[in-house]
């Protein structure tokens, strides 16, 4: 894990009741996954980004209800609130020169959905200069075709797909 930083992508309150039945996880095992990647990457001192979107459309007040967080427990993650899809192109948060200056080099994503805000984010951290890593089993979609189209024929073109417990496993050793 070391220079590995991971960004949590948008699960909130909004997103889920939006996204009431992802594919193919449940919300319990992509929070419990979740919560397993935070723990393992803040234990190495590495950064948790937790996104929380909230959309300019909305009213302030409404916007933090939306954007509330549904992993509130895990005291070292840093809350970073977007307008849009991608983390990097649609805050306000510089995250990409955060990452840079605590000497990131590879970027795991994992949160909902994946067609969309983890994707999108993703593509970005490559632009940005950035090996990106797509946890599965830590993400969902709103669609089985979204999902299976990212994970089968978009993100391998852009970095690798690995379990949580590879990468708990990896962190082991």
């Amino acid at each position: 894990m070391k220079n590995s930083a991971l960004i949590v992508v948008d699960l909130n309150a909004g997103i889920q009741k939006i996204a009431k039945h992802p594919y193919p996880h449940s919300w319990t095992e992509i929070e419990a996954n979740n919560r397993a990647l935070m723990t393992a990457f803040l234990t190495e001192n590495c950064p948790v980004y937790v996104t929380s979107v909230q959309p300019k459309f909305l009213l302030k007040s409404w916007g933090r209800a939306f954007g509330k967080q549904l992993i509130t427990d895990i005291s070292g993650a840093r809350e970073v609130v977007k307008f849009g899809p991608s983390i990097f192109t649609q805050s306000d948060a510089g995250l990409v020169e955060k990452l840079k200056a605590q000497g990131i080099t590879k970027v795991f994503f994992s949160g909902i959905s994946t067609s969309n805000g983890v994707f999108k984010s993703a593509k970005d951290a490559v632009a940005q200069g950035f090996d990106v890593v797509l946890v599965s089993d830590a993400t969902a979609d709103r669609s089985a075709p979204g999902y299976e189209k990212i994970i089968k024929d978009e993100f391998p073109k852009i970095g690798e797909i690995q379990t949580t417990e590879e990468i708990l496993v990896k962190n082991e050793r």
